[in-house]
Formats: C-alpha cells, sequence, structure tokens
C-alpha cells in the first residue's frame, strides 16, 4: 500500500519512514489502510517520538477521527480518505439508551468512541475485527468475511497452512455466489466446506444472538451436493456423475431429488423458476461402480 501511495504522490525514498526511525523535529504523517476503533493507532503512537502527527487512514469513521484528533495532543489532524459509515443506532433511535449503556460497560476507559463502524475489506488484507462473545462476556477476534482466493495475506496464509502437516485447520468455507443461468445455489446465508470425506453445511443465522444450523453430508449425499453447487442443475449433475459411476440413473434421480427437496426444506437450497432441472433419467454409458 504504501509503494502505491509513494507512486501516485511522487514521494522521495528519504520521505518515507518507519514509526520508530521517524525524526522528531518533522511533522509526520502516518498512513493505514483503515482505522476501525483507534486501538492500533494508539499502539503506534506510543512508539513515534515525532511531536507532531497528522494520521491519515485510507478508510475511517469521521466521528472516531475527530475524537483521535481531539483527544491526542501530538495529532495536528486526522484525515480519512474515505468515510465509514457507523452502523450503531442514534440517540433519536427507540433503544439508545439501552444500547449506549450496554456499549459503555464492555468498552474500556480509553476508547476513543461507541459507534461501530461498517465493515471494509481489501485486495491485500482483512482488517483485524472484534466481535462481543456472550458466552465468554468479552470481545474476540471477528470472522473474515473474504475467502482467500480474494485476499492476498490470507492467500499466502492459506498456502503454509496447507504445506504445514503440523497444522490442523478447518477448510475454507464456500459462499457460492449463483450465475444468470444457475437453476439451483445455496441459500443466501448458507456457507459449506469439505471436510474429510464428507461436506459441512451451515446456514447463518439471522440475529446474532441465535444458534445456526450445521449439517453433515457424507459418502454419496456430500458428492451429490458437491456436484449441485458446481454444475448448478439436477441434469448437469446427474450427467457428469452417470460418467464416474456403473448405476441406474433413475437412482441417481431419486437420490438427487430426495436431497434437494430435504435441502429445500431447511433452507439450505434455493431453486430458481423458470430454468429447467431436467425431467428424468438421461443416458449414459458409465464406468465404475457408486458402492
Amino acid at each position: 500500500m504504501l509503494g502505491m501511495l509513494a507512486y501516485h504522490l511522487d514521494l522521495r525514498p528519504d520521505q518515507i519512514t518507519t514509526l520508530d526511525a521517524a525524526a522528531d523535529d518533522r511533522t509526520l504523517f502516518a498512513i493505514d489502510d483503515c482505522c476501525l476503533s483507534g486501538t492500533r493507532f494508539r499502539e503506534s503512537l506510543n512508539r513515534i517520538a515525532t511531536h507532531s502527527v497528522v494520521f491519515c487512514p485510507l478508510y475511517a469513521p469521521e466521528a472516531l477521527c475527530s475524537s483521535i484528533a481531539s483527544r491526542e495532543p501530538r495529532v495536528v489532524n486526522c484525515l480519512p480518505g474515505a468515510s465509514l459509515r457507523d452502523t450503531s443506532p442514534t440517540p433519536d433511535d427507540a433503544g439508545y439508551s439501552a444500547w449506549k449503556h450496554q456499549r459503555l460497560s464492555r468498552l474500556v476507559a480509553d476508547d476513543y468512541w461507541l459507534g461501530q463502524p461498517l465493515g471494509v475489506a481489501f485486495s491485500w488484507c482483512t482488517p483485524q475485527t472484534r466481535r462481543w462473545d456472550e458466552t465468554e462476556g468479552r470481545f474476540m477476534e471477528g470472522w473474515d468475511v473474504v475467502p482467500p482466493s480474494r485476499c492476498l495475506k490470507r492467500r499466502l496464509l492459506l498456502r503454509r497452512l496447507e504445506h504445514d502437516a503440523a497444522v490442523d485447520y478447518l477448510p475454507p468455507l464456500t459462499l457460492n455466489t449463483p450465475h444468470s443461468d444457475t437453476g439451483i445455489r445455496a441459500g443466501g446465508r448458507v456457507l459449506w466446506c469439505r471436510q474429510d470425506a464428507g461436506v459441512v453445511v451451515a446456514k447463518v443465522p439471522q440475529r446474532a444472538g441465535d444458534t445456526a444450523s450445521v449439517y453433515g453430508l457424507d459418502t454419496i449425499s456430500s458428492e451429490l451436493w458437491q456436484m449441485l453447487m458446481l454444475h448448478g442443475s439436477m441434469q448437469h449433475a446427474i450427467q457428469v456423475l452417470l460418467t464416474r459411476y456403473h448405476v441406474a440413473s433413475e437412482r441417481l434421480w431419486a437420490d438427487m431429488s430426495s436431497l434437494v427437496e430435504q435441502m429445500r426444506s431447511e433452507g439450505l437450497i434455493v431453486q430458481c423458476d423458470g430454468i429447467p432441472q431436467g425431467g428424468g433419467p438421461v443416458a449414459s454409458s458409465g464406468r465404475g461402480s457408486s458402492d
């Protein structure tokens, strides 16, 4: 990120420095990709000897920037490149007083503000966030919402984990984005991943306090699910399966139809209207065995 900024702002090498090496007699412009709570900036400020600092997060809530500038004597200004929306209730909203009291009880005394900013993610990283865990009674590290395929830092980490035999980690979750011609897709709040020889499917609840429903699919059910998610229709999925297994197409249609109906009843699958799914068995000279 610093390299891209230096290129666009035409900065000389001597104008770029680290926090620890910054000269104390010159104004330091501290750059960060985002500021969500100010915790990281406070930690960085403790490492700076400079008496004059301008903090420039690329994304940050305006109220948070104003609070940082007013509470930190060495901060001349806090200038966000783009403002992040605060998703917390306003004083005019019903229940604001109760929310504010609860929020104050959870935060530490030196937090810059009470707000809850809209999330942000970059192609190079997913900023660290925190969420309140009712069971633990404390803030926990938030979830990564961007898959490794769209995040450089997580992609590199995933590669290291995949090549480390000593690491036991959960396989990457998949969130299916439907194409325009997809007849069957996972529900809008459904995540799934391959685990061992099966598939784990989870339905994320609408409200944070509700429990998520998790389903395990084994053997043939897991393969049927993966074929549906990959091809988006029963017809195409069964055509592929018939090339892999020596089994009657009627049996595959029955198994697939049963799985789709069960998944639809649980809200895990959405079947789009107006797109034919295929109405019956298809012929194929398969190979192998389904047993």
